[in-house]
């Protein structure tokens, strides 16, 4: 397993390359994790990944993180 530096580092140069769009849906989707940390959230989101990526590959609609935090919360309420 990498060292935390090189994970850090790996992290900055990744985020350093978005738009400053995709760059505040980061921190806003570290922020929702950070405040949901718990098995359910995680399977749902790695799901949710798993979906877009393929719908993306389809040419269909890619959801933005705040689609999917708006989706999840939703679902945990009801």
């Amino acid at each position: 397993m990498p060292n935390i530096s090189s994970i850090n580092q790996s992290l900055v140069k990744k985020i350093a390359a978005l738009t400053a769009s995709q760059q505040r849906e980061v921190l806003a989707f570290l922020d929702y994790l950070r405040s949901n940390e718990n098995a359910s959230f995680i399977a749902y989101v790695n799901e949710r990944t798993r979906q877009a990526v393929q719908a993306k590959e389809r040419g269909e609609h890619f959801f933005s993180v705040a689609e999917l935090q708006a989706e999840y919360g939703s679902r945990v309420s009801s």
